[in-house]
């Protein structure tokens, strides 16, 4: 994958190049971003890319409750599509038990600080398919809480943009206000895109409407919290002149190319059914039916000591890796190329 170097000496992403993940399953890379390294999938030879996930509270690994978080919240998302919700492939543990999301980005994405400067259009078109995917990450019930340039990656062709790390096991407090902080750290980081001076004289009332619609989400602090993110989506959309979504319960409705949005992969478990009812049969070859009545027990054979009743052993907080590839990995449709509406 080609990335946007760092200067010789300078890598700022956590982890290091080499470090293995999940047993050697994935083998990290040089940074794209302060958050986001390179990654190789050894077992399917594919390049991927891995966010590094906040350790609790700030200080030391995460705890397994933390990790418990993160799962639900991938299968959560992925009953959320959006084409600019980066898919999630898996959930990766490094040498120190930290966490790592593993995202399917195609090849060439670069951090949203290297692209340098856009015309006033292409920041319209980007903000309104990342405020399309934080609304999607929200009815989800998603909160990212490390919204900024490091976890926003651009690429593809025709271009397209994409947020990383909505997963994040995040449980606030108050939902509705950590939300608002979501979609303003949003339309900071739209904000601080640099616009290509003078590019068209067209394009120079739409950047400084633009302008002024991020500075104000950025530093609006409503009275009741919640609803922030739903305004910004809607006040951008009406921007860039597209009509509202069909449906208040599909907010992530930005792309007109339905075909392009990946689809829900979760499957609907199936129900397991009952055990048949013992029959009677005078054939001595088949099992006999349970007695009524169960026997007398004697203390060595009673069911709290029995070993086929034992409860399964607690988990062992204290194992080198965590490796979730089997019961967190989602298959979803690969991320498609140019996701930002015309």
């Amino acid at each position: 994958m080609t990335v946007t170097e760092d200067p010789p000496g300078v890598d700022r992403a956590p982890g290091a190049p080499g470090e293995l993940l999940s047993g050697g399953h994935y083998r990290l890379g040089d940074a794209v971003t302060a958050a986001v390294r390179v990654t190789h999938d050894d077992w399917e030879d594919r390049p991927v890319v891995a966010v590094a996930l906040a350790p609790d509270r700030g200080d030391g690994p995460p705890a397994l409750r933390t990790l418990t978080r993160v799962v639900r919240d991938v299968r959560r998302g992925a009953e959320h599509p959006h084409p600019g919700l980066a898919p999630v492939r898996d959930v990766a543990a490094g040498r120190d038990r930290d966490l790592w999301l593993v995202h399917d980005v195609p090849a060439g994405a670069r951090g949203l600080a290297d692209v340098g400067e856009l015309p006033a259009s292409r920041v319209l078109a980007l903000a309104v398919v990342l405020a399309g995917a934080l609304a999607a990450a929200h009815t989800a019930r998603l909160v990212h809480g490390g919204i900024g340039p490091d976890v926003v990656l651009v690429g593809g062709e025709p271009p397209a943009v994409w947020l990383l790390g909505a997963p994040s096991g995040r449980r606030p407090d108050d939902r509705p206000r950590a939300e608002d902080d979501d979609a303003r750290a949003l339309a900071a980081t739209l904000a601080a895109v640099p616009l290509v001076p003078d590019a068209a004289a067209a394009d120079a009332p739409l950047g400084e409407a633009l302008g002024a619609l991020l500075a104000r989400v950025a530093q609006e602090h409503p009275g009741p919290p919640g609803g922030l993110g739903a305004a910004l989506l809607r006040d951008l959309r009406s921007l860039a002149g597209l009509a509202e979504p069909p449906s208040d319960h599909d907010p992530e409705d930005t792309d007109p190319d339905l075909s392009s949005r990946p689809t829900d992969v979760i499957p609907t478990p199936v129900p397991v059914p009952p055990a048949p009812a013992p029959r009677g049969s005078t054939d001595p070859t088949e099992p006999v039916a349970a007695p009524t009545t169960a026997p007398a027990t004697s203390p060595a054979t009673s069911p709290a000591t029995s070993p086929a009743t034992s409860p399964d052993p607690a988990p062992d907080p204290d194992a080198s890796t965590v490796h979730l590839y089997e019961p967190v990995r989602v298959t979803q449709t690969a991320p498609t190329s140019g996701n930002a509406p015309a």
